[in-house]
């Protein structure tokens, strides 16, 4: 089997050009070996002023210390090693993750393809087609699911209707995304 790789990333802000990961965490998971866990933050460009006005500043202000965070060439290593063998990428909307840390890949001086496999599993499309699923062959009960099968999708709805709670888990850092993502790929794909 290969491995997977639970992984979230925090930033600050939406522009992979401009914004920049402050967080990484990851958990590797592959059969027959313990689960390997990685966290740390990096030493970006500071934030700037749009982000700090945002609703997720307050975060950043508490837990981001500089005489913690390394720099991208070491971030940059660390993610190529917890990656090793092109192990899947998983999380919610890991396109997001995958994009934002290739630009910290580049501006680190990396110029190898990025280390994970480009077959990135969205654990929120992977729910949503296990619930069309069970809507299909009738395995619900009706009203259970129709809200959070309705475009746009509210990954909240979703991951309540496979049984995962998201306010169980520290969301919206990235150990929290990684953990919650974890939850609702095992809900629907088997632990």
């Amino acid at each position: 089997m290969t491995a997977v790789v639970f992984l979230d990333t925090e930033t600050t802000g939406l522009n992979p050009l401009t914004d920049h990961v402050w967080e990484v965490a990851a958990l590797r998971c592959e059969l027959g070996q313990p689960a390997e866990a990685l966290h740390f933050l990096v030493d970006n460009a500071p934030p700037g002023d749009e982000y700090l006005a945002s609703k997720f500043a307050a975060d950043y202000r508490a837990r981001y210390n500089p005489e913690r965070a390394v720099v991208r060439a070491v971030a940059a290593t660390r993610l190529r090693d917890i990656f090793r063998g092109r192990a899947h990428m998983v999380g919610a909307v890991p396109s997001f993750d995958a994009e934002r840390l290739g630009v910290m890949r580049r501006l680190a001086g990396f110029d190898e393809p990025d280390p994970w496999h480009y077959h990135l599993i969205d654990v929120e499309i992977l729910a949503v087609g296990y619930l069309r699923a069970k809507r299909k062959f009738g395995a619900y009960r009706p009203g259970q699911i129709e809200e959070a099968l309705a475009l746009p999708y509210d990954s909240n709805l979703v991951s309540r209707a496979v049984g995962v709670e998201p306010d169980e888990f520290d969301r919206h850092t990235a150990m929290g995304d990684v953990l919650w993502a974890k939850a609702i790929y095992d809900a629907v794909m088997g632990a």
